[in-house]
This record gives C-alpha cells, structure tokens and sequence, in this order.
C-alpha cells in the first residue's frame, strides 16, 4: 500500500512538477525570441499546410501546422526558414490555412533573425498561450496530490503513547491541528495564486492584441478551480477565529478491547457563540485488499462506530470552554490496532472523531488516532 502510495504521489507531485518546469521554460523560449529578435526584409518561397497524426489510448487527433518557408539576408549572407512562430504551432486545418492565406510566393514580408544566429528566424510575431497551459493546468494535480497528502494510509497514524498531565490525564495528539490544516490551505492558495496570477499576467502584459481565445478559457477555469484552496483556507482561518484548539484527553495511555476508558474534551471558544452539539466518535477503520489479476484494489471502510452527544445547546461567551467528559468501550469482539509493520489485510485502525457544530459557522472537525490492544 505505501509504495503504491508513493507511485501516486509521484504521479500528482513529481510529474506536475516536471511539466511546470516544461512550460516555463518554453514561455521564457518564446519570451526571448520575440524580445531579442530583430526584423529584416524577407521573400516568400512557398507556402503549405502540414498534416500531424497522434494515436493514443482514446483515439487519433490530427492538427495542421503553417509552413511558410522564406528567404532572408542576415551578417551579409542568405538563409532561408520555414519557422512561422516563436514556437511550432499546430491546430485545426481552417485556422493553418489561413495563416498561409496571408502570404503568397514572391511577396515581401518581415523576418525576424536571432542577432547571435542569423540561421535561425521566424516569421510572425505571435505570442502562443499554450506554454501558459504548461506552468497552469499542473497545478490541477499539486491539488489532488495535496488532497493524497492528507490521506492517511494503513499505519501512518502517530504510535506515540499520550502525554500525561500533571494532574494524571493522558492528552492525545490530533492527526492534524487546525493551524496546520489552515497553514497547508495557506501554501497551497499562495502557490496556486501566484502561478497562475504570475502566469496569465505575463501573457496580458506582454502579448499584442487580439488575444488569444485560448487566454480568455483557460485563465477564468484556473481562478475558479482556486477557489478550492482558497475556500479551505477561509475555513479554517474561521474556525480558528471561533475556537482555540482543542484539549482531548483520557484517564488512561492504553486501550484494551472489552475495558472502558473515559474521554474528556475542552475546547476554548473566542466569541460569544451558541454551540448545536459536541458528538464523540469512537470509529475502528478497517482496509481491505483484493486482488484480481493484476489489479489490486483496497477499499477503507468503519468495521466499527459508535457516537455520543457530550453537547446539547450550550451558549458561551468568549473565553469560556465547551467542558465535557463520556466514556467509550471498544467492544471485546473487535479486532485490535494492527501492528505497524509488517501491514497485513485486512489493516485495522482506531480513532476517536469530535465534531463541533456551531450555528451560521463553520463546523470543526478532529480525529485523534489511538492503539486498541488486545486483552490478552
């Protein structure tokens, strides 16, 4: 499972990585060539329309790439070039025709020649989108990957036994604070904002209108999708506007299927608030595997759960705790905590969820992972 795990991480970090790396470079390519390039007097040779076939596992595309070949004088010598844009360009048949349309054999046009190579050259200044699409659209992917980071696989969850307090309870760790959720929301709208605002605002500022049809598709469906992390961080930054994070605490730092144990919660709340319900889950997640063939799929579901209301409409003014205590028993007919290693299905873990509901605000939500042992 974990290095499946890292294949999928992989596939939604590394590669997305590689392909923003890709894009960059070619907007940077084209950026060069239509800064640094200088026009000269060219004449046309010849013009034709180029027919390109990709087969893949969903079919075969066919685009049409402009082939203007001309012929220009550059460092006192003759060259001649078929390169119409900064970039190879191929579409659709009608838009490669009429590109050739502008330009007729023996006509006068403007080249422009690379000053540190004169062999080099192309014809029309344009300034493609598709690169931008490259440093963008990947970031699709760093958003799944993220989610994947998030998920917890069959014996990541914290081993380590609760701290005790002074005063003899054991406090457990939650999987993930608040703080860190919205911080991760934080890094990943900053990412996302600044690619793509980094992105779409180089092609605004720098290309010559008409814009691109492309530009005016492609960089509203990336801000839109950014209201994902952006609407994850305004979440959490609310909650934690709401509720301090919370205290989870047991009288005991082992738990034995068929022995009880008593739960105590405390969280701070900041603002004057009406709380709906405090709930308290004591869930045991089992995965399984199956294999058929060469596929191997695994499937996560709660083998086991059982929920209690510790909160029924209480109001608080700020700076008062939502206090509450119950007691869970992990039944003695269930399966104990699977040991870490080696990982052996089906894979059992345990876990105790709190939920908050607060009326017209965000919800909190926290799992703390604990080790159910057997009695014997």
């Amino acid at each position: 499972m974990r290095s499946r795990f890292r294949v999928w991480i992989l596939l939604f970090c590394g590669i997305p990585i590689i392909l923003m790396i890709f894009g960059f470079s070619m907007v940077w390519n084209q950026h060069q060539k239509l800064r640094t390039y200088q026009p000269v007097a060219a004449i046309i040779m010849g013009t034709d329309v180029k027919k390109h076939v990709s087969h893949d596992k969903d079919g075969t595309s066919v685009t049409y790439e402009p082939i203007i070949t001309y012929r220009y004088e550059a460092a006192n010598q003759s060259h001649q070039s078929s390169d119409v844009f900064p970039l190879s360009l191929s579409q659709s048949r009608g838009w490669a025709q009429r590109v050739v349309a502008n330009y007729r054999s023996g006509s006068h046009a403007t080249a422009y020649v690379n000053p540190a190579d004169p062999s080099k050259a192309f014809l029309i200044p344009h300034r493609a989108y598709f690169p931008y699409i490259f440093t963008q659209f990947p970031m699709l992917f760093l958003l799944v990957g993220f989610q994947i980071l998030s998920y917890r696989s069959p014996g990541s969850n914290d081993r380590r036994p609760p701290q005790q307090r002074a005063t003899g309870e054991f406090v457990l760790r939650p999987v993930k604070s608040i703080r860190g959720r919205a911080v991760g929301a934080l890094v990943l709208t900053i990412a996302w904002l600044g690619v793509g605002g980094a992105s779409a605002g180089h092609y605004f500022l720098f290309a010559d209108q008409p814009y691109e049809m492309l530009a005016f598709i492609a960089a509203p469906i990336y801000a839109g999708v950014g209201f994902v992390p952006v609407g994850m961080l305004i979440y959490n930054v609310l909650v934690l506007r709401d509720l301090d994070e919370p205290t989870v605490m047991t009288d005991t730092d082992r738990f034995l299927l068929g022995q009880p144990f008593t739960l105590l919660f405390e969280q701070r709340v900041r603002t004057a608030m009406k709380i709906t319900s405090v709930k308290a889950k004591l869930v045991c997640q089992r995965t399984m595997r199956t294999r058929s063939g060469k596929k191997t799929t695994y499937a996560t579901d709660a083998c086991y759960e059982t929920s209690q209301t510790l909160v029924d409409n209480q109001s608080l003014e700020p700076g008062q705790p939502i206090s509450a205590m119950t007691q869970f028993t992990p039944p003695a007919e269930q399966s104990a905590t699977s040991p870490r290693k080696p990982i052996v299905y089906p894979y059992y873990d345990w876990e105790l969820r709190i939920h908050v509901e607060m009326p017209g605000r965000p919800d909190y939500h926290g799992t703390f992972a604990i080790t159910v042992e057997s009695l014997s």
